[in-house]
């Protein structure tokens, strides 16, 4: 996700900056600023993710199996 998100900014930039049609570059430069809220998004969703909860076991922590 974010792979894509950096490549579609990049894009985005490089058309808005140098794009032969100016209907073209218009429309990157207004979508730039979302393509790159949703790129910190993305990277903000994916540390959050690989990140350890407080309180919560690691995931690759031993779980514990009931008694039966």
């Amino acid at each position: 996700m974010i792979a894509d998100h950096e490549k579609d900014a990049d894009a985005f930039d490089r058309q808005a900056r140098t794009g032969d049609d100016a209907g073209v570059r218009s429309l990157a430069a207004r979508s730039l600023p979302t393509i790159r809220e949703h790129l910190r998004m993305a990277k903000d969703l994916d540390q959050n993710m690989t990140a350890p909860m407080l309180g919560q076991p690691a995931s690759n922590a031993p779980r514990e199996t009931p008694p039966r």
